[in-house]
């Protein structure tokens, strides 16, 4: 059993998780274990904090951060060492302000983890005019995903229908962009597709979806459909 480094997130030292768990092999055995607790894990965090049960929270959120230092994930970590400590001192203000963040991140590292260990590399087909944006949008995109690229859509749609592509991400400039070919993409496959802003750095529509705007980066809106 072996694992994906490469669409892990860059906060997760994987080096020091393999020291810390004693060997790669007992390591991958930690990462599926934190993957297999975490609805559970989550869930009760939640419940605990609306419940105001904070002495139970603080237990929870504590093994939360072994868990994520254990795996290399620190940043993980220190998010939830601080919110053990307001557990603790039962600082209501602290807890509610910073547990949704908390249990983002959290979601967000087990996804990616579950990537890895299935060895999942999906595959992001990019179009766009500006060759410019198109190599930062690869840039960006390649830290956890395949890509391929082109200024033409009806290349992507022949990508999409030959390739095992997972997602289209088309920048806003391309020429002939229109409803009528986005359902053709969709006809050929049923992938997500996001249009991104050149106009309005890291705003992207997931278009496919109706979702309408988003704030998030293009990593955040495709690990969030993927």
């Amino acid at each position: 059993m072996d694992f994906n480094e490469r669409v892990l997130p860059p906060e997760l030292d994987v080096q020091k998780g393999i020291t810390n768990c004693n060997g790669r092999e007992q390591y991958i055995l930690v990462l599926s274990v934190f993957c297999e607790d975490y609805e559970e894990k989550s869930s009760n965090i939640k419940k605990y904090k609306a419940e105001g049960k904070y002495q139970e929270y603080a237990v929870l959120v504590h093994g939360l951060k072994s868990e994520a230092r254990s795996i290399g994930a620190y940043e993980l970590g220190e998010k939830a060492y601080e919110l053990e400590l307001a557990g603790k001192a039962k600082d209501k203000d602290v807890i509610e302000a910073k547990t949704d963040a908390l249990l983002e991140h959290y979601r967000k590292t087990v996804l990616s983890v579950k990537r890895a260990i299935n060895n999942e590399e999906k595959t992001v087909v990019i179009a766009g005019r500006d060759t410019d944006v198109i190599q930062n949008l690869k840039d960006v995109i390649e830290s956890e995903y395949k890509c391929a690229a082109s200024k033409s859509l009806v290349w992507v749609k022949k990508y999409v229908a030959k390739k095992d592509a997972d997602a289209v991400v088309i920048t806003d400039d391309t020429q002939d962009l229109n409803d009528d070919i986005l359902l053709k993409i969709k006809g050929v496959k049923d992938i997500p597709i996001v249009i991104y802003k050149t106009g309005e750095e890291g705003t992207v529509v997931t278009k496919a979806d109706n979702t309408g705007d988003s704030a998030d980066t293009v990593l955040e809106v495709l690990n969030s459909l993927l």
